[in-house]
């Protein structure tokens, strides 16, 4: 146990990380509309990314699946460290904070776009059922995340009340 670790993991999380790595800080990051939960953990000089998704299990399942496939495959994803199957976590490689918006230029644009397009290619020519990455992905996932778009974006982000008829073109729209 660390006294620097984040009191939002359980005890037996904060145990599993402390099993895997030498926890010097651990503080949380902005996630995604999901109940996945992302902690950037440093270690020394090192740094590492806990993705927690015990609320999610076939996200987990999904995320380890599709990033074994995608390693396999010579696709730039972080690697995964370790993972525990009980607890839903996940320790991966930190590729840092480093986004386009903020490190593209003129001397580099091309390059990167470049970059970025040949691997946007390669995982078009990928099967993903061949790794069952998106098993999870049913009619009632997907129903929760269109559901999800208009709760916190539609409604809650832009502050829009969808009436019945909007939400009848959107139902329909969804499905």
């Amino acid at each position: 146990y660390s006294p620097f670790m984040d009191h939002t993991l359980s005890q037996k999380k904060q145990q599993w990380l402390a099993k895997q790595c030498l926890v010097s800080d651990i503080f949380p990051l902005a996630g995604d509309a999901s109940f996945r939960q992302y902690f950037r953990v440093i270690s020394g000089e090192d740094s590492f990314i806990l993705m927690d998704a015990q609320k999610e299990p076939s996200v987990y399942q999904a995320a380890l699946n599709a990033s074994a496939y995608w390693f396999e495959n010579n696709l730039p994803v972080p690697k995964v460290i370790a993972h525990d199957d009980a607890l839903c976590c996940i320790l991966i490689d930190d590729f840092g904070d480093d986004l386009y918006s903020t490190v593209l230029s003129q001397q580099n644009h091309y390059a990167l776009y470049k970059k970025a397009i040949d691997v946007l290619l390669k995982l078009y020519t990928l099967k993903p059922k061949a790794f069952g990455a998106y098993q999870a992905l049913d009619e009632s996932l997907i129903d929760f995340e269109c559901q999800g778009f208009c709760q916190y974006y539609l409604e809650g982000l832009l502050g829009h009340a969808l009436d019945a008829a909007q939400k009848k073109i959107l139902d329909n729209a969804f499905k």
